[in-house]
């Protein structure tokens, strides 16, 4: 059953906050604020982040890049964007996606009580009841 899903659109990148990103040791650029409506990972990072993909969840997926397959899921993902701030996503593994990163829904950073500052240098989160200031990077994949 396919799903309806925005990957990116990249004709509004602006939209998409770049931030730096560590799962099991290994730095991945995330976005933040994408128009996502599931967070995903590219393919090839899930291996070389060391995480385990679940395959018997699969969608069809659409959006403005057309239809994507997925491969799986990841469920859980501990991602650290500071010391002490990790938060924490399932994320939908793309088979043909060509950049190495993380795309954060547009619901999980609204979990962490996600709020865009100071002209869009930084953004605020909430992780473990502590409040986090976390810079936007240049989006090193669409620059």
């Amino acid at each position: 059953m396919a799903m309806d899903i925005d990957i990116i659109q990249l004709e509004n990148s602006k939209d998409l906050l770049a931030i730096n990103g560590n799962v099991n040791g290994i730095d991945i650029q995330c976005l933040a604020n994408s128009y996502a409506n599931v967070s995903f990972i590219q393919k090839e990072a899930v291996s070389e982040l060391k995480l385990k993909a679940d395959k018997s969840i699969k969608h069809s997926i659409t959006g403005v890049l057309g239809p994507i397959e997925t491969l799986g899921i990841v469920k859980n993902v501990s991602i650290e964007l500071l010391p002490g701030c990790i938060i924490k996503e399932d994320l939908v593994v793309l088979k043909e996606y060509k950049h190495r990163e993380i795309g954060l829904s547009r619901t999980c950073p609204k979990r962490y009580n996600y709020d865009v500052h100071e002209f869009r240098k930084h953004i605020a989160l909430t992780c473990n009841d502590k409040d986090y200031f976390i810079f936007i990077i240049s989006d090193t994949n669409r620059t």
